[in-house]
């Protein structure tokens, strides 16, 4: 997948919400997953984004989890595209859970 698409996805999610950028520090790829670690509002993240093979409603789905104890944040449920999951993506729960974890 391209990691700079999928970037550009997380971050027009989260200046909806007049927050963010997610910027990355390290990568990490396969044929369904892709693994981006980096900083969200001050906090060490991991945005997993996974492919299915078969088209469907559901073949991209987007995750954000704290790094620090592989604790999920927000949910999400995919979407047929790249585009869809990361706008589909409760992006203003999951910074509601990273900013209680920050208080």
């Amino acid at each position: 997948m391209d990691t700079q698409k999928i970037i550009n996805e997380v971050n027009r999610g989260l200046a909806v919400h007049d927050r963010g950028p997610f910027t990355t520090n390290q990568t990490a790829e396969n044929y369904h997953r892709t693994d981006l670690r980096g900083e969200l509002e001050g906090r060490a993240v991991r945005i997993e984004v996974s492919v299915e093979d078969a088209p469907g409603q559901y073949q991209y789905s987007i995750q954000l989890f704290d790094e620090e104890t592989g604790e999920p944040f927000g949910r999400g449920n995919g979407g047929p595209t790249l585009n869809d999951a990361a706008s589909y993506y409760q992006w203003n729960g999951a910074l509601l859970d990273l900013q209680s974890k920050t208080d």
